[in-house]
This record gives structure tokens, C-alpha cells and sequence, in this order.
């Protein structure tokens, strides 16, 4: 195919340019036709079901899943144990483990949605172990020659933040204090 000197050579692409619609031509007049995004094109050029199916898509509703629940759970056990070493309410001798993984399974249960796909008693274990554990690595590791000062702390944001710019408070799941210095602990299960 020639080209004159008067047209130019136009790269070719895989998207179509809006087409305007016109009403008239040199032999009559013409349908308006519809214009298609380079998008849409592309989709359709890959598959027309999936451009359709891309047109119509709409996210799937949530579905509940316990795994925030497990660990706040986890949390409010290790947060009795250690409420109950700085307020002396165990004596020794006693084992305050017990009563934090009661607390632990309380919260569990207290936010549990009952449905067929995560079972209440798989939960149960999975707290009460996460709980054990939790407990004997902060016990073992953490609190030998430190005193708890604070169990879920609200720390107040920087108040320096200007206005309009997003935070939040944040929760310190233990204050130690060790000799002259404090140390904040944030447990992530």
C-alpha cells in the first residue's frame, strides 16, 4: 500500500479511538454509533465474557474469619495474666494461668459467629495454646529482674500532628520498667 506525500503513516494500537458520531455523509446519513474506551476494547479484544463480566462485577461480601478473633482473644489472656502479677492478686503458690486463659476463652466466645466452616471447640485449643505460650515466653523472657507498670496502656497520639492528618491511639499491651528505663511491648499474634 503507497501513501501520498500528503498523508502520513499513523502507528497502529490496540485500543480505537473514540469514534465521533455523525449524522451526515457524502452518500447519506449514518447511525450513531457507540464509543468504546481503549479499555474496554482491550478487555473485549482478550476475551467479550470477560469484558462483560468485568462490567458487571461487584466485590464479594466479607466473609467472617476468626483470626482477629483468636488473637485479641490471646490477648486478653496474656492482659489478665499480667493485670494479675502488678496488682499482687496472686499469691504465691497460685497459678494465675487458669484464670487468663478462662479470660482469653470469655473473649473468644464473646465475639465467636457461629457457622460451619471454623468450630468453636478447634478455636477453644487454638487460644488456650497461643495463651500457654504467650504466657511462658513473656514469663521466661521478658519479665526476669522487671517490674509491670501498665497493661493496655492507651498511648495518646503525637499531639504536634496538624490538623486534618489522620492517627490514632495505640494500645501498649505491656509497660515494663527495668532499673531507671521503661520498655513498651506490642504483641502481635
Amino acid at each position: 500500500m503507497s501513501t501520498s506525500p500528503d498523508e502520513t503513516a499513523k502507528p497502529s494500537s490496540y485500543a480505537a479511538d473514540p469514534v465521533e458520531p455523525s449524522t451526515t455523509s457524502s452518500s447519506g446519513p449514518l447511525v450513531a454509533s457507540h464509543s468504546y474506551p481503549p479499555t474496554e476494547v482491550q478487555r473485549w479484544l482478550i476475551c467479550p465474557v470477560f469484558r462483560d463480566y468485568s462490567a458487571r462485577w461487584e466485590p464479594r461480601l466479607e466473609e467472617w474469619t476468626p483470626n482477629k478473633l483468636v488473637g485479641t482473644a490471646i490477648h486478653a489472656g496474656a492482659a489478665s495474666y499480667l493485670r494479675s502479677l502488678m496488682d499482687g492478686s496472686v499469691s504465691p503458690g497460685t497459678d494465675p494461668i487458669p484464670n487468663a486463659i478462662a479470660d482469653g476463652l470469655a473473649a473468644l466466645r464473646n465475639g465467636y459467629v457461629q457457622q460451619e466452616q471454623y468450630g468453636l471447640d478447634g478455636l477453644e485449643k487454638l487460644v488456650t495454646k497461643g495463651t500457654q505460650a504467650l504466657i511462658k515466653s513473656v514469663t521466661e523472657k521478658l519479665l526476669p529482674g522487671a517490674m509491670v507498670v501498665g497493661v493496655e496502656v492507651v498511648v495518646k497520639r503525637n499531639t504536634t500532628v496538624p490538623k486534618g492528618v489522620p492517627g490514632q491511639d495505640h494500645i501498649a499491651d505491656c509497660i515494663l520498667q527495668r532499673g531507671e528505663t521503661l520498655e513498651i511491648w506490642d504483641w502481635k499474634v
